[in-house]
């Protein structure tokens, strides 16, 4: 993931994150997935929670510590159990990098949910609208509900236009309409619980979505938006 942002931009990760998260949504044992630290391969479904599952939750790690203290406990990761003598399990990883976490509670949690338990958010949207404002503004209304599982701080979003546009050709310009506008706000949302969100907008808002920037983990994601 950080490797496909460096070096194809933001656009490419997050379509790469999207094709992982698809993968493992259809190829997971829903009955029989077990938590990652239990994971050994030797059962279905195990090859897409190491590696489709797995890659989502050390990126959302990431972005729980920030980029550099997640490197930083990594480096020391490595450092401390590259010589052996004993092979390190997902217990030991977390165990090393607690320390560079800046809020060891909110780390905890996280450790718990994703490493511990078997967790997947699931969000649906319904009693979408938007209505014009006095002022001039718009204001776009949804109801979100986490119909999975775990709780995490969500983003949603009213936008307008294309984010990530096609280039254009030589002298053509892009539409007043076509420019990329949005409002966000974030949620926290626990199983089965939810929300209404208001938004206020500069602009006519044309979508509303959860998770713009594929930082959560989800399932149908495709349900997670709502044309207006």
């Amino acid at each position: 993931i950080l490797l496909t942002e460096q070096a194809l931009g933001e656009a490419a990760r997050i379509e790469f994150c999207k094709r992982i998260e698809e993968s493992y949504g259809t190829r997971r044992r829903v009955d029989a997935e077990r938590p990652m630290v239990k994971i050994d391969g030797s059962h279905d479904g195990d090859e897409t929670v190491t590696y489709d599952k797995g890659g989502w939750v050390f990126w959302m790690l990431l972005q729980e510590m920030g980029r550099e203290r997640t490197l930083a406990g990594m480096r020391e990761f490595i450092r401390r159990y590259k010589d052996g003598p004993d092979y390190p399990v997902l217990q030991d990883f977390v165990a090393t990098l607690r320390p560079f976490a800046a809020d060891p509670a909110a780390f905890d949690r996280f450790v718990q949910q994703w490493f511990f338990h078997v967790v997947v958010p699931e969000y649906r949207l319904d009693n979408a609208s938007r209505s014009r404002l006095p002022t001039g503004e718009w204001q776009a209304t949804l109801r979100v509900k986490n119909a999975g599982t775990g709780r995490m701080p969500v983003e949603v979003a009213a936008v307008r236009g294309e984010r990530f546009p096609d280039k254009a050709k030589p002298g053509e310009k892009t539409k007043p309409s076509q420019i990329y506008r949005e409002i966000r706000q974030t949620i926290v949302l626990g199983a089965g619980e939810a929300t209404t969100v208001t938004l206020r907008c500069p602009f006519e808002p044309e979508r509303l979505l959860v998770d713009p920037d594929a930082r959560v983990l989800q399932l149908n994601r495709k349900l997670a938006i709502v044309r207006l």
